[in-house]
């Protein structure tokens, strides 16, 4: 999904690491190109499953679901990812 919003409507370079349950993924945007892989540093941020949910997918911005640590701060010009495509109502 970090490649749909890429392509829509373009994203910041850069790098956060997120913790989420006992998981932890290296989230990085450089140059146009969105890698997600399994990492094993130090998260920047730590969220339960839900929190991560809501932190990903919305509708609310990040930083109202969590408090985003200022080297997590990318996040904010990424989240929420989008889950469909908005569309006329045939009016």
């Amino acid at each position: 999904l970090l490649n749909v919003k890429q392509a829509t409507t373009g994203l910041a370079d850069g790098r956060v690491c997120v913790r989420i349950g006992n998981e932890t993924l290296n989230l990085c945007m450089d140059g146009g190109q969105v890698s997600c892989e399994v990492s094993g540093e130090t998260p920047d941020l730590a969220l339960a499953p839900f929190e991560a949910h809501r932190l990903l997918f919305g509708p609310a911005l990040p930083g109202h679901v969590v408090e985003i640590p200022d080297q997590a701060r990318i996040l904010e010009s990424w989240l929420p990812l989008p889950l469909g495509f908005g569309r006329a109502d045939s009016v």
